[in-house]
């Protein structure tokens, strides 16, 4: 798509926006929350045509394409029936294109909220199946760090504390050197010997 085309289609949501008394917003520089995203399955958010994008306690922003889809209004009850406020904005199909880019760089394993990490109990299965011991821990790391993929250093995270999970790892020190992303070493105090 043109530059120019993507500024018509901008301005006509713009317009559409005030025609339904709905905020526009050009989701090219917000930020995208993953905690906001998995609060509508991909599945669905893209069958409906609308994307959560942040999230501040039960106050819930969300793109959609049209206000007026019976779907949206289906979804914003079943937001609103689990304590969520949301509140629409009005999106291009840029916008929302870019939203549904997230949800593959959505770390499957663990969900945060208020600086709280969970990790699902497949993921600790999953990963002591592969992690024995601190050297499974190290080349994981190594090999998501060589990766060309968004989110690694949440993946890499993830694999650190699942795998102390696994090998039963009392304490957990980080030491990023010089190139966080390329090189990360671990100690953990084993209880293990």
């Amino acid at each position: 798509m043109t530059e120019l085309l993507k500024r018509e289609e901008e301005d006509l949501v713009k317009m559409l926006s005030e025609k339904y008394g709905v905020p526009y917003i050009d989701l090219t520089g917000i930020s995208i929350e993953g905690d906001a995203l998995r609060l509508i399955p991909e599945a669905k958010a893209r069958e409906v045509g609308m994307a959560a994008f942040q999230v501040v306690g039960k106050k819930l922003l969300v793109a959609v394409l049209s206000p007026e889809k019976k779907e949206v209004k289906i979804s914003l009850g079943e937001l609103e029936s689990q304590g969520y406020i949301p509140f629409l904005y009005m999106v291009s199909n840029a916008s929302l294109a870019r939203a549904f880019g997230r949800y593959k760089e959505i770390s499957r394993s663990f969900a945060t909220r208020a600086g709280i990490m969970d990790i699902s109990t497949e993921f600790l299965n999953e990963v002591a199946v592969k992690i024995k011991t601190l050297r499974d821990i190290r080349e994981t790391v190594e090999t998501i760090a060589r990766e060309n993929k968004g989110h690694k250093i949440s993946a890499m995270f993830e694999i650190i504390l699942a795998g102390a999970i696994a090998i039963d790892a009392s304490d957990v020190h980080i030491e990023p050197e010089a190139d966080a992303v390329k090189c990360v070493f671990v100690w953990m105090a084993c209880s293990k010997p």
